[in-house]
């Protein structure tokens, strides 16, 4: 949470706290801390499973997403998000002999997409999917924007009973 309210802070949307001291200027900071920033600890995106075993990456806010779309996923991971509407990323692992995964993994991931997006409740969401090496992002663009030319797309209307099934897999998080 902490990790929204500095990204929050920092992109201008909500005022933070002064990093000065008592009487300090507002926007100075504090002798002795001028240029020091503190970093938050960074946290990890949600790992579930999908029907067949295999992990479904899902990152929370705009920073796990860029982390984990630019410093964690392979170029052959498959990568999803729902089709024009802010959400999470959602990343499948793949092995180097696999292109694709499986149906179920597939349909797991699309859910998963739709599940952390604004289209939450929706039915017939699409969802892009397309490989981590299709990515690019904008430069200059906010944490978590990412642009893509070639990719596939899913319509799905995720079942309650799967999306209990994968929310209950979920493995270590923060």
């Amino acid at each position: 949470m902490q990790e929204v309210y500095l990204e929050l802070t920092e992109q201008g949307f909500i005022a933070g706290k002064q990093a000065g001291a008592k009487g300090a200027k507002p926007g100075k900071a504090a002798a002795g801390q001028a240029g020091k920033k503190t970093p938050a600890p960074a946290s990890r995106p949600h790992t579930y499973y999908s029907a067949t075993g295999n992990p479904i990456i899902v990152g929370r806010n705009n920073r796990q997403n860029d982390r984990m779309t630019w410093k964690q996923a392979r170029p052959r991971d498959l990568w999803l998000h729902v089709k024009g509407i802010p959400g999470s990323h959602v990343i499948i692992p793949l092995p180097e002999e696999q292109e694709f995964p499986d149906d179920r993994t597939l349909l797991d991931g699309a859910s998963l997409a739709v599940y952390f997006s604004q289209a939450r409740g929706s039915s017939h969401v699409p969802v892009d999917y397309t490989h981590v090496r299709q990515i690019k992002k904008p430069g200059g663009a906010r944490p978590g924007m990412v642009v893509y030319e070639q990719n596939w797309s899913l319509y799905i209307t995720p079942a309650e009973e799967d999306l209990r099934r994968l929310l209950a897999s979920e493995a270590g998080s923060e």
